[in-house]
């Protein structure tokens, strides 16, 4: 079985000093960094490790954008014991984990399972709309495998926080019936009808090649960034027309 995606996103790598790394990867490609922060934790994005709420704000993170759809991370944990530290302690400097966004979370999960034995992810965090679950496949693969799977439940990190020892496993994905604003852009690039629909309400936003780095949001989300703004008669003929795909 399939995992249902052939795109690696992200290449992620711990190190023990971020800013050194920072200025030789940056030199190396010619690039600034696109991205500088602390890796979130509850309230604003519950997270587990090994089945156990977990914190790991205290790692730091940098990514570089290397082309569209692929970035570079690094990664500097902290004290605190999390999956960041427990890689650097074990191999040192090295690659931790590569990133996909699968199709289908079930799926992909039971591909894991089947090929590589690892049966339930190491960490899971969930943020606004996505979750990720870092798979412990180095001893099958050689490499973690961080998985970006998006969430339907808009309302999920608040229900985290309010009941966290239900969800130290991933809830089971509903799937979508039809598309709507709601739709993550992953999914309706993965659709050549919606895709077509994309492209053609937002042809400046599609052909920049952007759309595909907000996969994990929603139309509508991704529609508020845009300057202009999209108009509410163009939201609501672009969801009618999406509505009208057969999935």
């Amino acid at each position: 079985m399939s995992i249902g995606s052939k795109k690696i996103v992200q290449i992620a790598l711990v190190v023990r000093d971020i800013e050194a790394s920072k200025r030789k990867w940056g030199a190396l490609f010619g690039l600034e960094p696109f991205q500088e922060f602390q890796v979130p934790t509850w309230p604003e994005a519950p997270s587990y490790t090994d089945g156990v709420p977990s914190d790991a704000s205290d790692v730091k993170a940098v990514k570089f954008l290397l082309s569209d759809n692929m970035m570079l991370a690094l990664f500097q944990p902290g004290e605190k014991p999390t999956p960041w530290k427990k890689h650097l302690d074990a191999h040192g400097e090295s690659v931790f984990f590569l990133e996909l966004q699968p199709e289908k979370q079930d799926a992909a999960l039971q591909s894991i399972r089947e090929v590589c034995g690892a049966a339930e992810p190491q960490h899971i965090e969930y943020q606004k709309g996505v979750a990720y679950a870092i798979m412990p496949t180095a001893e099958s693969l050689g490499v973690d495998l961080n998985l970006i799977l998006p969430q339907t439940d808009g309302e999920l990190v608040e229900k985290v926080n309010a009941e966290p020892e239900k969800y130290a496993k991933l809830p089971e994905q509903v799937e979508e019936k039809s598309f709507s604003r709601r739709s993550k852009i992953s999914a309706l690039l993965a659709n050549e009808q919606a895709t077509a629909v994309l492209e053609r309400h937002l042809p400046e936003l599609f052909a920049s090649g952007k759309l595909a780095l907000a996969g994990m949001l929603d139309l509508e989300t991704v529609c508020g960034f845009c300057v202009p703004p999209i108009s509410a008669e163009s939201m609501d003929q672009m969801e009618k027309e999406l509505a009208a795909i057969q999935r």
